[in-house]
């Protein structure tokens, strides 16, 4: 070779080494000026390129916003943040950020524009969204990314939505790049600014407060920012002097330092700091302020007489106190004289509050008493007898709101929850026989005498005539024939269910004064005549709490509430026991209320069945009657869909079985209609919902139906085609406390597991070859048995119910 020619070779060869070295230098990321439409949640966000699912590890939000949620009027412009956050060493964020009219949809809302470096404006289609400029290099295992987004002009819910990159720099697209989506984020344009309020709860009057002391100052609020605090010592419209000029409102409470000037006639005032005297609470009548210290004294006020208390929950025993520094608890379980158990031998008197884990005395004649440690003669104790039983509770269920939905004041809404204090009653299969006319509630029907004679309607959705089309074959569409035998609490709905004209909403005959900030969780007495406190919050699930009714039977199941002039996106309604505040229960996430845009038509208080257009009149009321909570649903079969409403607007219907997301039934229906006749598809066992949406903004949810059950024909056992069968032996359903039998005939180890419908497991066991045998210790209800062999699962569904 000569050596030209070897010069020449090896320049090649220098060159092709140093574009290697380039390319492995230049780290490999999903794209280096970003990429867009990758935000919606049903896409695969940046697993084309990088870790094919979303990880944990990645934490994607927005700063300086408080809950999931922020609002705009028409127009304004906010500054906002997406912070992408992972821990690692050596690590590059990247990141696509949108603002869209739903959560998974392409049209624009508003107008996004990159506020600070490292974001520009892409272009994906029409869509205008934003992405990195490169990859930004995170500092202290975070980066964050400013912007602006600027409101349209139309009120109404929009979606932040955004993916957050986390990326190793390696130089490979590959599994070790981790990225994340932002939780469900709404921006909220509200027509008018809500209107603030403010509460002051202490002092509110009669109090003796000893000078120099400290004392709490509470307050609740909604719509306020901060706070300023006034004391006059002569009036309740002052002079005031400051406290403090700019608290938190969201505190709720401030320490006070008494001044040593007496009095009798202190009055307190806690107005908005940004707007002056406009939106303020004074103490309702005078406290006083003295210089000795007034009589010890103790007052309990919580749990009160008649209250049931369960083994091994947690019960929060709440007291008032005057000039005590400490306090004994005791309980009895055989009167009032004792003897007693300590519950604890001291605790601070300040705090008002302490949780006792109830032990497994069951008794009829509990009584708590509260003792002073420094002066034993200062007590207090329930008036009358307590209880505390075994078995757990059932469970309160607020049936609706249940977050989601959109209300305009004045707005007439049903708040539902399970009214029955009966049993659930699974029904094995059908009853060919039943000609049960009863379940039908078109008024229009004039074919209910025989309602298995038109067997050539089954699918009669394209037949209009509705004389006609609501007889196909009834004993099989509507399964809630099923579930009218045996007792009336078969129906957890209860007769109120059907009723959109509840009157609890105006009763005030309760004693809704219990305290009502338990953090207990969802557990209701069992007892048949419970009464239920209904309140709402415009702020968050843990109040504070506006009264819609003091006292409403249980067994009502429902009560008409009118939404009242105050505007939220953070909208929940409690359901409490009256006696028992601790057990409750809140809707899981926030419903909002918007002012009416120009176009709702506020006169619509008549049924819109007068009219059959599509008319621009706002759906103020959809009410689901039809299928009922517990209600029985048959793959293969029909059910008709059926509810209450006021407007003729079209709507959409939407069902979700076990969890599987919404699926259209069908859409473009007239709401006048008040009925559709839906074939229920194939699908496993399991629990099951059904959803009214408004057709022309199907984020709006107008209603969602209790929960019905699933259920195939009864096999009589449960196979996988390989394997021997397993076999739940005891005859539905099963009481509580009773004991459960389940068979294994094979050979080989099968497992078991009884999960709630919530996916909570409650039991799990296993059988060689044989018998097991269990106690049944869980709360009524319905439940599903999932079979597991080495192999593979039995089956993923096999109903297992527990009455009383």
């Amino acid at each position: 070779m000569s050596t030209l020619s070897l010069k020449a070779d090896m320049s090649r060869l220098l060159q092709l080494s140093a574009l290697l070295f380039l390319l492995i230098a230049v780290p490999g990321l999903a794209s280096n000026n970003g990429k867009v439409a990758r935000t919606a949640f049903n896409s695969a966000g940046c697993g084309t390129c990088h870790a094919t699912g979303s990880s944990a590890a990645v934490t994607v939000s927005v700063p300086g916003s408080t809950g999931n949620t922020r609002t705009a009027t028409p127009g304004q412009t906010l500054n906002l943040s997406v912070l992408v956050a992972h821990v690692g060493t050596g690590r590059v964020a990247g990141v696509n950020i949108a603002v869209k009219t739903d959560i998974n949809g392409t049209t624009d809302a508003g107008t996004l524009a990159a506020g600070g470096t490292g974001l520009q404006v892409k272009m994906s289609g029409t869509a205008r969204e934003l992405t990195h400029t490169a990859p930004k290099t995170m500092v202290g295992n975070q980066a964050q990314y400013d912007f602006t987004w600027t409101a349209p002009t139309t009120p109404g819910t929009y979606y932040l939505r955004a993916v957050g990159l986390s990326a190793n720099d390696d130089g490979a697209e590959d599994n070790g790049d981790v990225w994340n989506r932002l939780p469900e984020f709404t921006l909220v344009v509200q027509a008018t600014a809500p209107t603030p309020v403010i509460t002051l709860t202490r002092p509110n009057g009669g109090e003796q407060f000893l000078a120099g002391s400290t004392q709490a100052i509470n307050w609740t609020s909604s719509s306020v920012t901060n706070v300023t605090i006034e004391w006059s010592a002569s009036s309740a419209t002052g002079p005031w002097t400051t406290i403090a000029a700019s608290v938190a409102a969201s505190a709720g409470t401030h320490a006070w330092t008494v001044p040593s000037t007496t009095t009798t006639t202190g009055y307190v005032r806690i107005r908005d700091a940004a707007t002056s005297s406009t939106t303020s609470d004074v103490s309702n009548a005078a406290f006083a302020i003295v210089n000795t210290p007034p009589p010890a004294a103790l007052a309990i006020t919580a749990p009160v007489g008649g209250a049931t208390l369960w083994v091994g929950s947690s019960a929060q025993i709440r007291w008032t106190s005057t000039s005590v520094q400490n306090v004994k608890i005791d309980y009895s379980t055989t009167g009032e004289s004792g003897p007693w158990s300590s519950i604890t031998a001291s605790t601070p008197a300040s705090t008002g509050v302490f949780t006792w884990t109830v032990p497994t005395d069951t008794t009829a004649a509990l009584f708590i008493r509260i003792q002073s440690v420094e002066t034993p003669g200062v007590t207090s104790m329930n008036t009358t007898a307590m209880s505390i039983k075994a078995s757990a509770p059932l469970k309160l269920a607020l049936l609706s709101p249940v977050g989601g939905e959109i209300y305009h004041p004045g707005d007439k809404v049903i708040v539902r929850w399970n009214g029955a204090t009966g049993p659930i009653v699974m029904v094995e299969e059908e009853d060919e026989d039943d000609s049960d006319d009863s379940d039908d509630s078109d008024d229009d029907d004039d074919s209910d005498d025989s309602d298995d004679s038109d067997d050539s309607d089954d699918d009669d959705d394209s037949d209009d005539d509705d004389d006609d089309d609501s007889d196909d074959n009834d004993d099989s569409d509507d399964s809630d024939d099923n579930d009218s035998t045996g007792t009336g609490g078969n129906d957890s709905t209860g007769t109120g269910g059907n009723d959109s004209t509840g009157t609890g909403g105006n009763d005030s005959t309760g004693t809704g004064g219990n305290d009502s900030t338990g953090t207990g969780g969802n557990d209701s007495t069992d007892t048949a005549g419970v009464n239920l406190r209904v309140e709402w919050s415009a702020d968050s699930p843990a109040g504070p709490w506006l009264l819609i009714a003091s006292s409403v039977p249980q067994s009502q199941g429902n009560v008409e509430w009118t939404v009242p002039n105050q505007l939220t996106t953070t909208g929940y309604v409690r359901i409490s026991d009256v006696k028992d505040s601790l057990s409750y229960n809140v809707n899981a996430s926030p419903f909002s209320i918007v002012a009416k845009s120009d176009d709702d038509d506020d006169d619509d208080d008549n049924d819109s069945t007068n009219s059959g257009d599509d008319d621009d009149s706002s759906i103020v009321v959809v009410h689901i009657t039809s299928p009922r909570t517990g209600a029985v649903m048959i793959p293969g079969q029909t059910h008709r869909i059926e509810w209450i409403t006021n407007s003729a607007k079209k709507i959409r219907i939407q069902w979700d079985g076990c969890g599987d997301g919404w699926t259209e039934i069908a859409h473009a229906v007239d709401a006048s209609r008040k009925y559709y006749v839906w074939s229920i598809p194939k699908h496993a066992d399991g629990l099951g919902v059904v959803r009214i949406v408004d057709d022309a903004d199907p984020s709006r949810v107008l209603e969602v139906s209790g929960a019905f059950y699933i259920k195939n024909p009864i096999i009589s056992d449960v196979m996988d085609g390989s394997t021997s069968s397993a076999i739940l032996v005891t005859p539905l359903p099963v009481a509580v406390n009773s004991e459960a039998t389940v068979h294994a005939p094979s050979t080989e180890v099968v497992r078991y597991e009884i999960y709630s419908l919530t996916g909570a497991v409650v039991r799990r066991g296993g059988i060689t070859s044989g018998t097991d045998r269990f106690n049944v210790d869980f709360a009524p209800g319905m439940y599903l048995v999932r079979w597991i062999t080495a192999d593979m699962p039995l089956t993923n569904a096999t109903p297992f119910v527990v009455v009383r």
